[in-house]
């Protein structure tokens, strides 16, 4: 997530170049087994990378017998430069293939957390997302406004039909919009089949979530384009919440003033498909760690203090450990003792914590990539998994 350098009533995570139907009717449909699922997806990688890796084995394997045949014909220097090369290519594709089945040991070990997403009753509403409805037909109105801090455009909340004046008590958000939650998916009929089966990735994973996982998002974004066009975006985020407290000046209410929205990039040079479940579900892990700083406030405080204790060098990924370059630039930025100052650096600190715990769900659900199977970040998983099972999830 992006180093945090406003001052917000409510803090925001984004991630860098890292039922019921429309009706709203709930149906009464048993829990999905959530760990299960996640296995599935991760057996799912495994097998997609050992078929990749054996492929390319081969091919290349292939190549070399070609290419030795013709150096018995004619001994020449490029001929046995090519055949180094091959040699050298093969032989990086079998350490990887054993890398990754070694990572196994990890990955398969009974003593991983086990994460339960609960009750799962919301029936599938727009475009097949549980719970999920447009815009027209949300009980309020959402309208694009310009962030007051980042210039981005975001959204803003008025009474239905109010055209954009007005603001809602949060305890009458809170009513009418749970179970639901905004469908705004930009991946058209025209986009390449591979995005569509992201789109596909992305929905798995969100109605694999429990309902109560769903109910604190408001808004769903999937945001498609071309990775040059989207290369200051960013590939995914999580938002919570913005409120106003008018309690102060005699009101009596909390009043929202921007929706809380989980966003995922999508595009055609995505490296890999599992791209969108990896983002999908290290946003809703953000999501679940807001909700546990609410309900067991001193446990999240315990597991925050461990995880400050292994310092950058126990990050579980290059994204995670860049969380402490951020919190350099703001304790250079807050360096006066003023009280805000100090709020500011307590919540780079606090972002830390929080994206060792997604980056470590994220990788145990969606392992992709040569960089999920070595040894280090192994070994880093597994402190950060002890931790976890003596503190969020004992």
């Amino acid at each position: 997530m992006k180093c945090m350098k406003r001052i917000a009533l409510e803090s925001e995570w984004k991630e860098e170049d890292h039922p019921r139907d429309s009706d709203g009717i709930f149906v009464e449909k048993p829990a999905l087994d959530a760990p299960s699922e996640m296995k599935s997806f991760r057996n799912e990688i495994f097998a997609d990378y050992d078929e990749y890796y054996r492929g390319r084995i081969n091919a290349k394997k292939k190549e070399l017998d070609v290419t030795e045949k013709n150096i018995k014909e004619k001994d020449e220097k490029w001929l046995l430069n090519r055949k180094k090369r091959l040699e050298r290519e093969i032989k990086e594709y079998e350490d990887s293939l054993d890398l990754m089945n070694k990572s196994k040991e990890f990955y398969d070990n009974p003593e991983l957390i086990d994460i339960k997403y609960g009750t799962s009753t919301h029936k599938e509403g727009h475009q097949g997302f549980k719970s999920g409805i447009t815009k027209n037909k949300a009980p309020f109105d959402f309208f694009p406004a310009p962030d007051k801090y980042t210039g981005h455009r975001g959204l803003t909340i008025t009474p239905k039909n109010s055209g954009g004046k007005g603001m809602i008590p949060l305890s009458e958000y809170d009513e009418k919009m749970k179970g639901v939650t905004i469908i705004k998916n930009s991946v058209g009929k025209n986009a390449p089949d591979g995005v569509k089966d992201s789109v596909n990735r992305v929905m798995s994973v969100w109605n694999m979530l429990s309902d109560e996982d769903r109910d604190g998002v408001d808004v769903l974004k999937i945001n498609y384009g071309s990775e040059k066009i989207n290369k200051k975006h960013s590939v995914g985020g999580w938002k919570i919440r913005e409120t106003l407290d008018l309690r102060d000046i005699g009101e009596r209410d909390i009043m929202i003033q921007e929706p809380s929205h989980i966003s995922v990039l999508l595009n055609e040079e995505s490296d890999t498909e599992y791209d969108a479940i990896h983002t999908m579900v290290h946003e809703v892990t953000h999501r679940r760690y807001e909700r546990m700083k609410k309900d067991k406030p001193d446990v999240v405080k315990k597991f925050h203090e461990r995880v400050i204790s292994l310092g950058r060098d126990g990050a579980p990924t290059a994204y995670a450990e860049s969380k402490w370059d951020d919190l350099e630039t703001v304790k250079s930025d807050n360096s006066d003792g003023s009280e805000q100052a100090l709020k500011n650096i307590a919540m780079a600190e606090e972002s830390i914590s929080n994206e060792y715990h997604s980056e470590f769900i994220s990788g145990l659900t969606t392992p992709w990539g040569i960089g999920w199977y070595s040894k280090p970040r192994m070994e880093k998983m597994n402190n950060i998994n002890t931790i976890l099972k003596e503190t969020l999830y004992g």
